[in-house]
């Protein structure tokens, strides 16, 4: 749904992986074809990176970051091998990760993340 104003939000997953307890970097995770893998990080403020590792030529992944209302704050999607967002977070919140297979695409990645200090 992109309202009037031109910001880009999105239907938000009924759950999401919370990663509150986990420490970075997150490897074995799979993108199976039609599916999407939703993560719930909470940070407080500062900059954020968050990135997807993968193996392009086995099946091209896209990263996006949302908040908690559905607003997207970042979006990765190239042919690389990584996908990675920077972000600048103004207060505490827990950031929603979306992976997705471009057209689909199945593949093994990486999840990781830089949280402020």
């Amino acid at each position: 749904m992109v309202p009037v104003t031109g910001v880009q939000t999105c239907a938000l997953p009924i759950s999401a992986t919370d990663l509150t307890d986990t420490v970075a970097p997150l490897a074995g995770a799979v993108i199976c074809a039609f599916t999407e893998d939703w993560y719930a990080l909470p940070v407080d403020a500062g900059d954020v990176a968050i990135e997807v590792a993968f193996d392009n030529d086995r099946g091209d992944l896209d990263l996006e970051i949302f908040a908690e209302d559905g607003l997207r704050l970042g979006r990765s999607a190239s042919e690389a091998d990584t996908e990675r967002v920077e972000i600048a977070v103004d207060a505490a919140q827990v950031l929603l990760i979306r992976v997705d297979g471009f057209l689909d695409a199945e593949n093994g990645y990486t999840l990781d993340w830089t949280l402020p200090q």
